[in-house]
């Protein structure tokens, strides 16, 4: 591929990404499908649960098909399935319906476009893939800072039909070129899969990393106003920044594992950790600065280790076995929103205090050195 074309499909991509992003701004738009369909805040989290969900199994399947079929076909797919979503859910009638429409079919084409568009930059990358990697996933945690103010503007002077149809027609103007663009690049590999690969340490280390961050940026607006009693527009103008921060850290980190490598990348990462735990341990809310500070670091973390664990795979066994190896540890990201949520629910429940929740997390954060170390470069 010619770096013209190369350049041209990465923006693509790039705004792709950010469309994929806006399936996770989710909370801008769920009171308005509340009263639309007049359901209880536990059944109108059944669409983003379910996205998350399917999401995941999606990048477990996509990375297997990647090594069997064309790119070109999987985008295809991935690009109707997000348009098509979008539109189904912006007509919409009941809940089972929007739950089907952006909860499966939404979260099975952002699992095979978000590894395809991986799977194009780890292939053809061959100048810092590390960085190049970190700012295609920029966008899609950009998406939450841009799309989010945008969406409920949008919401306020049309309707949430209005901004799932523009949705749609943004998704279709970015992916119809890369379908027109992207070359017939199947590549049969043949490789077969080494047993010595320690996949269960692999999926444990990134289960362990992103349970810390999704388990703190979804309590992040709870604690600071709910147990804080802090401003609540205070809050949502800090959560804007870390938001910002956890788009920016992917790149950040893509570019230290080019220059450092894993061991001491992630100990930056599980070091900064540990720091902010301890600075919230002894906060407790009584500085809104330092409560900003602290959570900035699991927000910050989140979005390194989503650029850390793929560029690590790469790097260590290949670009052809990066894509299936990755579906497969990408799992730990279900597996550590489900346990992060109900690790953490129990805690605050249980003790009552925040204390006990930064606690926990500097013992994960232990576990996660331990299981590191074994890893070799």
């Amino acid at each position: 591929m010619n770096k013209k074309l190369y350049i041209t499909i990465y923006i693509l991509f790039f705004l792709t990404m950010m469309m994929l992003g806006s399936v996770y701004t989710y909370s801008i738009y769920r009171p308005f499908i509340e009263t639309q369909f007049q359901v209880s805040i536990t059944v109108s989290g059944l669409p983003y649960m379910f996205s998350l969900g399917f999401y995941a199994i999606s990048m477990l399947i996509t990375g297997k098909l990647i090594r069997k079929v064309a790119l070109k076909i999987l985008i295809v797919i991935g690009a109707m399935l997000l348009a098509g979503s979008w539109i189904g859910v912006a007509f919409s009638t009941n809940i089972v319906m929007f739950t089907l429409f952006y909860g499966v079919f939404m979260g099975i084409s952002v699992g095979i476009l978000y590894g395809v568009a991986l799977q194009f930059v780890q292939r053809y990358a061959t100048f810092h893939p590390g960085l190049f990697v970190g700012l295609m996933l920029l966008a899609f945690g950009l998406s939450s800072v841009i799309l989010a103010p945008i969406s409920r503007l949008v919401i306020e002077m049309f309707s949430t039909q209005t901004l799932f149809l523009y949705y749609a027609l943004f998704s279709g103007l970015v992916t119809i070129p890369i379908v027109i663009m992207y070359p017939w690049d199947h590549h049969d590999f043949h490789e077969t899969t080494s047993k010595s690969i320690p996949y269960i340490r692999l999926l444990t280390i990134f289960t362990l990393s992103t349970m810390i961050g999704l388990m703190m940026i979804g309590l992040t607006n709870t604690i600071g106003v709910n147990y804080y009693l802090f401003d609540a527009v205070d809050v949502a103008l800090i959560i804007s920044g870390l938001a910002l921060l956890n788009a920016l850290s992917r790149p950040i980190f893509g570019y230290l594992l080019d220059h450092l490598g894993f061991k001491k990348t992630a100990m930056i990462s599980i070091g900064s950790i540990i720091t902010a735990s301890v600075i919230n341990s002894f906060n407790l809310g009584s500085s809104i600065m330092l409560f900003g500070f602290g959570y900035s670091m699991y927000w910050f973390n989140l979005g390194a280790w989503l650029s850390i664990m793929p560029n690590y795979i790469k790097k260590k066994h290949g670009k052809d076995m990066y894509a299936s190896l990755y579906g497969k540890v990408f799992l730990g990201y279900g597996i550590s929103a489900i346990l992060g949520t109900l690790f953490s629910s129990v805690i605050l429940d249980f003790f009552g205090k925040t204390l006990y929740l930064y606690v926990f997390i500097m013992v994960l954060a232990s576990v996660l050195f331990i299981f590191i170390r074994k890893e070799s470069e």
